[in-house]
């Protein structure tokens, strides 16, 4: 007899019925059609300036790593040097 209390709620009588509600909508589907498709060519015209606005940041960044690169290569090569000529004159 426990068990019958745990498998239903304790109101369960008293808990009212749902009602559905029906609305009759007056949907125009195609001109859904038509805002989603201005959405996608907008959607896709702004993916395109995102993607070059990073390429153009990838671009930027390549650079600036090539440089930063090349001076220290620069300095490796000034200071083996400056070490050789002291190397040699026995400093």
């Amino acid at each position: 007899m426990e068990k019958d209390k745990f498998l239903k709620p304790a109101n369960a009588a008293d808990t009212p019925k749902k009602k559905i509600v029906k609305f009759d909508l007056d949907i125009d589907m195609d001109a859904l059609k038509e805002r989603a498709l201005q959405a996608g060519g907008t959607i896709s015209s702004m993916a395109a300036d995102v993607k070059d606005a990073a390429m153009d940041t990838k671009d930027d960044i390549t650079e600036k790593i090539n440089a930063l690169d090349n001076m220290l290569r620069q300095s490796v090569t000034d200071y083996n040097d400056a070490y050789t000529q002291m190397n040699d004159k026995g400093i």
